[in-house]
């Protein structure tokens, strides 16, 4: 088992439904409010290079993203000093979980710069909400397996009989 208490467990899935969930979205809606705000125009006569817009808007959500590691870095901290805590697997799970951010926040980022009208701006959000929370949930389940050691759908299946 990865995790073999569920204090961690608790932590670990906090820290993903914030930084899976939440942080792309932030992102999307940053890029997106350019367009309402109608600044994407000024935005896009500056003398600055398309990589270096897209790179601050990527570096917000990066600094997001450890912030919100650095609030559940003590609780992880304390749940070391708990018995059959696994360094490795702990810092693999961690590391698999920002780089998803990661990459779901650059598919953000692309698609708020997509939509230019808000019938489009309207579909693209719901597009994104809708994967958004279904990597949330795929991710928090995985982490429920590795807490307790069985699936969310043998769980529920053996509550009904």
């Amino acid at each position: 088992m990865l995790f073999r208490s569920s204090l961690l467990g608790g932590y670990v899935v906090a820290l993903q439904v914030a930084v899976v969930g939440l942080v792309p979205f932030i992102a999307f809606r940053s890029m997106q409010s350019e367009s309402e705000a109608n600044t994407w125009e000024l935005v896009c006569m500056t003398t600055m290079s398309p990589r270096r817009l897209v790179g601050g808007k990527l570096g917000c959500a990066v600094v997001q993203m450890l912030l919100l590691s650095s609030i559940v870095a003590p609780c992880i901290a304390f749940c070391s000093l708990l018995p059959g805590f696994d360094w490795i697997l702990t810092m693999v799970a961690l590391a698999v979980t920002l780089v998803l951010s990661l990459l779901l926040t650059i598919f953000s980022v692309m698609l708020g710069s997509l939509a230019s009208t808000r019938y489009w701006q309207n579909f693209a959000m719901g597009a994104l909400l809708l994967l958004l929370f279904g990597e949330t949930r795929g991710v928090c389940e995985l982490t429920y397996f590795f807490v307790t050691g069985q699936d969310v759908t043998q769980n529920v299946r053996s509550e009904e009989h």
